[in-house]
């Protein structure tokens, strides 16, 4: 499931959806839930917390709604939440207000998390919990400082960072840098260089985590910080598309399927 940053829109769906469909292509088998499920807020909002409280309960409704239709039915699935630049706010404070046996949390970009929320008070596990910010993103820096909001890329935060910088993996594939702070861009050409775009660093980390293999995000880490990167190689047996998790279905779905979520 993807929860979207500042300015988003079912307007630029199209966008946000080639951003979603190169996360689902992982793995043949999972679906991927764009949510636009509230306001998301201009630049000038951005400093305030109000856009995420508003929407807060509203993304948990859904998350609610898809953990009861899972225990309902037994179906055996991985949740990931996957958040990009001010969705990092609203997603915190909705996995904060209860336990919806979210598996993975990814934070990209983020504008910041409120300051009374701790990676303990996710209802996840701490390790579960990743986030990333490129080197060249520095809206999501000037978000965190203007807001007072906390940095879930700094160590002290404790979350396993990923790289978003580019990095040459060791069989020779090239990942790219992202340049900005964008998810996706407003074309196919235009999303290369974006968090969501095609062969990122920062879209070859989320693939694996959302097919289970966080473990292989390990080896995309940089120590302290993933502001700073180095080149490191290939995780062994961490294959696009191939998952060491024993569920029947890695899907991100939700009773309220007909919610669509923005990243931008």
């Amino acid at each position: 499931m993807l929860v979207p940053g500042m300015n988003s829109s079912a307007l630029e769906l199209d966008d946000y959806l080639r951003g979603a469909k190169r996360i689902q292509t992982a793995a043949a088998d999972s679906a991927v839930i764009l949510w636009i499920g509230g306001h998301s807020p201009s630049a000038l909002e951005v400093p305030s917390n109000d856009r995420a409280v508003e929407g807060a309960p509203l993304l948990a409704g859904v998350l609610a709604g898809y953990d009861a239709v899972r225990s309902a039915h037994g179906v055996v699935s991985q949740l990931s939440v996957v958040a990009h630049s001010y969705g990092t706010a609203t997603a915190s404070l909705a996995l904060a207000s209860g336990d919806y046996h979210v598996d993975d949390f990814v934070m990209l970009g983020s504008a910041g998390i409120p300051t009374e929320i701790g990676i303990d008070d996710l209802h996840i596990p701490a390790s579960r919990v990743y986030a990333s910010q490129a080197s060249a993103d520095t809206l999501a820096g000037l978000g965190q400082l203007l807001s007072g909001r906390a940095d879930p890329a700094t160590s002290s935060w404790g979350a396993t960072t990923f790289g978003s910088d580019g990095l040459t993996l060791g069989d020779g594939d090239h990942l790219g840098a992202v340049d900005g702070h964008n998810a996706v861009g407003s074309s196919n050409a235009d999303d290369r260089g974006k968090y969501l775009g095609p062969a990122t660093e920062s879209l070859y980390a989320i693939q694996r985590i959302v097919t289970g293999q966080g473990y292989a995000v390990a080896d995309l880490t940089t120590p302290g910080s993933s502001h700073q990167r180095a080149s490191v190689p290939d995780a062994a047996g961490a294959g696009a598309g191939t998952s060491t998790t024993n569920t029947s279905t890695t899907a991100s779905a939700s009773a309220s399927a007909a919610a669509l979520l923005a990243t931008r």
